[in-house]
């Protein structure tokens, strides 16, 4: 791949997300206008995460690399003065392992919508 990460959640404070309390809903997580380009992967950096799980309580998971990168597909064109929105479906996927760590690794999709 190439070209450059281009930031479109530029605040400094983190968003907070209960995946569970998402299904089959959508939320805005940020927007920013940007130029005319083509958006082919999506990054989003996690500073932490938690699960409640059945005999476990909740729990701290782990990311691995600290960041979920998702392909869109199609990819995304952003063209001046319309608007294209990616949508990320995120299903869970969490592993424990006998030391009671538990990492997040999910199943992600991301799709564009737009130009509209």
């Amino acid at each position: 791949m190439t070209g450059e990460w281009t930031h479109v959640c530029n605040n400094q404070t983190p968003l907070s997300f209960d995946i569970i309390k998402l299904t089959n809903l959508a939320q805005v997580m940020c927007g920013s206008n940007i130029q005319p380009e083509t958006i082919t992967n999506v990054r989003m950096n996690v500073t932490s995460a938690s699960a409640k799980i059945s005999g476990m309580g909740t729990v701290n998971l782990t990311v691995p690399s600290g960041k979920l990168e998702i392909p869109v597909s199609p990819l995304a064109n952003v063209q001046a003065g319309k608007t294209t929105t990616i949508v990320v479906d995120f299903q869970p996927h969490i592993v424990c392992q006998g030391t009671g760590d538990c990492k997040l690794t999910p199943v992600l999709h991301a799709r564009p919508t737009g130009p509209e």
